[in-house]
């Protein structure tokens, strides 16, 4: 878990750091619910003082998290080739796309083949539409400007069917089943809100990671040997 955390931090990739206090959360929740509310009375403030001094202690993070504002006050003013701006517009691109198209939405190319329209007309700017010709940045907006309700529904049961499961087992009474249920709900919470800024499923190494760890640990999760332990 440390180690996770810190390679994240190093990575200075902004949509993992998001995950991990509500990863944390989640994780704290799913504990003994005995006493549930009192690990949450004391772990919410540190949780809190955790943040605060990661941002002023460590420079990746104080440097990143300061770019949030400096790029959304120069989107604010025009300036929106930026990080931060570029996602603004290209989700903004999406949402409009889909608008013309809400049932089937325009097709698994389409998003990128209606870039170069969308830059002609001031929609959004040329380097917005360079980088959309590869991807949305953002998996559930994929979803639905390419293939419209049907394909956010879908992507949507792709997260929250398997977290549905994982969370029932987080109550069984066999310890590696509940284990199993907590690290699923982790896997499926952690993928989709790194999926709410990056296309996840675009890379088929991750797809592969992602399916075959899901199939093991429901396996795992819902085996109902009562030797399991």
């Amino acid at each position: 878990c440390v180690a996770g955390i810190y390679v994240s931090i190093l990575s200075e990739s902004r949509g993992g750091w998001i995950a991990i206090p509500i990863l944390l959360t989640m994780w704290l929740v799913i504990q003994n619910k005995k006493q549930r509310y009192i690990r949450l009375a004391y772990a919410f403030p540190l949780l809190v003082v955790t943040l605060l001094a990661s941002y002023f202690f460590i420079s990746i993070i104080q440097h990143r998290i300061d770019r949030i504002f400096y790029e959304l006050a120069n989107f604010s003013n025009g300036q929106a080739d930026s990080s931060i701006g570029i996602r603004l517009q290209l989700w903004k691109a999406a949402l409009h796309l889909y608008g013309n198209n809400p049932l089937f939405g325009v097709g698994p190319d389409g998003f990128a083949q209606s870039m170069a329209s969308l830059s002609q007309s001031g929609f959004i700017t040329p380097e917005a539409a360079k980088l959309g010709r590869g991807e949305v940045h953002s998996q559930i907006l994929a979803s639905l400007v390419g293939l419209g309700i049907p394909g956010l529904l879908s992507i949507l049961s792709i997260y929250f069917v398997p977290l549905f499961m994982f969370w029932k087992a987080t109550h069984s009474s066999v310890n590696a089943q509940r284990n199993a249920g907590t690290m699923g709900v982790c896997l499926t919470l952690g993928f989709f809100l790194f999926g709410l800024s990056v296309e996840t499923f675009n890379i088929k190494m991750i797809v592969s990671f992602y399916s075959l760890t899901l199939a093991v640990l429901l396996a795992i999760a819902h085996h109902k040997d009562d030797a399991v332990s």
